[in-house]
């Protein structure tokens, strides 16, 4: 309810007595001169009858009079600064529009995306100054205090991105926009953040408290999705993990395809709400991964890979058997040239190997050669030592990352102590027999047994590497696990060091691909890479959080508060309003 009228300035109100010698020197007119005319004076003796009256008369028939009255009334009153209490919209002259433009926007409601129909709803919540802000991993403001008509053509011009989204930081970005100012803050989103940090009630609750208005609208219906969630990028090979998001069984055809032609094809059969995972050979070059689908979310249909032109690698085998299972784990991995030597012809002299593997070998093998092996291993190649029975004997200790003890028999289990880029996803399961083991300073532990006794250990070993493999094959199921080749591809790839695959492709947001917020190919320090959504996250286009579920529904607190609304300024454009109508007044009078 309004408050009455307050005065801000009393001794304005002062200015009212200038009234009183306005309406004197109005009313004020010359004395005329009197002459008695004899045929008049039966008219005049008629108007001395009513010259008591005659003055209000005037007054009342002169128009110019009162306005000239009001005017001065309006300006004596203004110089009193006379204000009310009134509710009103302390924000309505500051907007910034929040939209998220993360992967997920993209999905499709209907015959349009959820970017396009947050684009319309922001150009209808544009007013007053309008400021827009794309929130993207990093929110990024595109207008700073625009008209309404700049706010509408930069909102046609944006585009959603490959990117999770900050919504929370967004928030926080536009307060800083406004400053000292208060003012309407629209986020329109599907809400779908991948980062527990990501607090947009939170923001909601601190920014309100700073007499914000506050206005959440949520885009996106239910729709459905397959889609490719991670990659998995091996030398050789690569695995492709896809999910299917629906809640029925879906049937998805996958390609591999490089320069337009298919390399390979499968069909798949998804469970709802799981993950089916299927492995490709490694194609040099450029290369895409393509679901044949028409779903509601396009981005994870597709997936980029680029791998650098690799050369043979040639891999030395010292055993005095003809075969093992590592040696068939690594004759199996594409590029590879494998060459078995049998101590003691170990010709250790002759080495041109990138690695150098040691496993099962029951024959001596001399110092000579293992000081020609320690010297080549120092110049930047790469020794892995498979434990046996032998081993302690083998005059290694220089060389090994683990200081080898007695055998011992019995199972145990094996536990991850790092988890890497060859341990990740890798069940290493249990083993029966096992050298009891302590690690080197220099020697970083990956998995030991239960008894803390080192299983799979690297270190260092001048600019090359040296690797302990401390399971027996024979005496552990690990072998025969699919897990098992894939371990020893990314051994490989991690001791050699040489184009790591892993530095030619990036997810969206990887420090190696900053910069870069859409999926394909880019050109970076004269590398080809590949980028890729990859985001579980961000493909669940139906998630909902269920903590915004009841507030994300247009909500907006009220923002209107007792406010002082000045009327001197209204007062003086009131005066100026009146003189112009005493001009016009004048002019029609002929006066002027």
């Amino acid at each position: 309810m309004p408050s009455p009228l307050l005065i801000a300035f009393p001794l304005g109100l002062a200015a009212f007595a200038l009234i009183i010698p306005f309406i004197i020197i109005y009313l004020r007119k010359p004395k005329p001169t009197e002459k008695t005319i004899p045929s008049l004076m039966f008219l005049m003796k008629n108007e001395q009858k009513e010259k008591k009256f005659s003055f209000l008369r005037r007054l009342i028939q002169n128009l110019i009079f009162y306005l000239q009255l009001l005017i001065l009334l309006s300006l004596a009153f203004a110089v009193s600064e006379p204000f009310m209490k009134l509710m009103m919209d302390t924000s309505a002259k500051n907007t910034v529009i929040v939209i998220d433009g993360s992967a997920s926007m993209a999905a499709k409601d209907g015959f349009s995306t959820r970017f396009e129909n947050a684009v319309s709803k922001a150009k209808s919540e544009a007013s007053g100054k309008t400021s827009v802000i794309l929130a993207l991993d990093q929110p990024t403001i595109v207008l700073d205090k625009g008209w309404k008509s700049e706010a509408s053509s930069i909102l046609s011009s944006l585009q959603p991105y490959d990117t999770s989204t900050n919504i929370e930081g967004a928030m926080y970005e536009a307060e800083n926009l406004l400053k000292e100012e208060t003012g309407k803050i629209i986020i329109i989103s599907d809400f779908i953040t991948d980062k527990e940090t990501d607090q947009p009630l939170k923001a909601r609750r601190i920014l309100s408290s700073k007499e914000n208005s506050i206005k959440f609208i949520k885009v996106g219906d239910r729709v459905t999705n397959i889609g490719i969630v991670d990659l998995e990028l091996l030398r050789s090979t690569f695995r492709v993990y896809i999910k299917n998001f629906n809640p029925d069984q879906e049937k998805v055809t996958i390609r591999h395809i490089k320069d337009g032609s298919t390399l390979e094809q499968k069909e798949l059969t998804i469970y709802p709400n799981s993950i089916e995972i299927t492995e490709f050979p490694m194609a040099e070059g450029q290369s895409t991964v393509e679901l044949d689908i028409k779903d509601s979310f396009d981005p994870d249909n597709k997936v980029y890979i680029s791998a650098p032109e690799q050369k043979n690698l040639k891999v030395l085998f010292l055993s005095n058997k003809d075969r093992t299972y590592l040696m068939d784990a690594i004759r199996s991995l594409r590029g590879v040239d494998l060459e078995i030597r049998k101590p003691p012809i170990v010709k250790a002299y002759e080495l041109d190997h990138d690695i150098i593997v040691i496993s099962d070998v029951t024959e001596s093998i001399l110092p000579a050669d293992v000081k020609d092996i320690a010297d080549y291993i120092g110049k930047g190649h790469a020794l892995i030592i498979a434990a046996h029975d032998k081993l302690p004997s083998l005059g290694l200790e220089q060389l090994n990352p683990v200081n080898l003890g007695p055998p011992v028999t019995k199972n145990v289990g094996v536990k991850v102590e790092i988890i890497n880029e060859f341990t990740k996803d890798i069940d290493l399961n249990t083993t029966r027999r096992y050298l009891r083991a302590n690690a080197k300073n220099s020697t970083i532990a990956v998995a030991s047994t239960m008894d803390d006794s080192p299983l799979i250990a690297y270190m260092p070993y001048g600019e090359g590497k040296t690797f302990y493999y401390g399971i027996f094959d024979d005496y552990s199921e690990f072998k025969k696990t699919m897990g098992y080749p894939v371990f020893w591809n990314k051994v490989i790839s991690f001791l050699i060091e040489s184009e790591n695959i892993n530095e030619y492709n990036f997810k969206v947001g990887d420090i190696g691909a900053q910069g870069i917020r859409k999926s394909g190919f880019y050109e970076r320090e004269g590398k080809k890479i590949a980028v890729n959504l990859l985001n579980e996250k961000e493909s669940d286009i139906n998630r909902d959080s269920e903590s915004l579920e009841d507030e994300i529904k247009f909500i907006e607190n009220s923002t209107k508060r007792l406010s002082d609304f000045k009327l001197a300024v209204p007062l003086m454009v009131f005066a100026l309003i009146l003189m112009l109508l005493e001009l016009i007044y004048v002019k029609r009078r002929g006066d002027l």
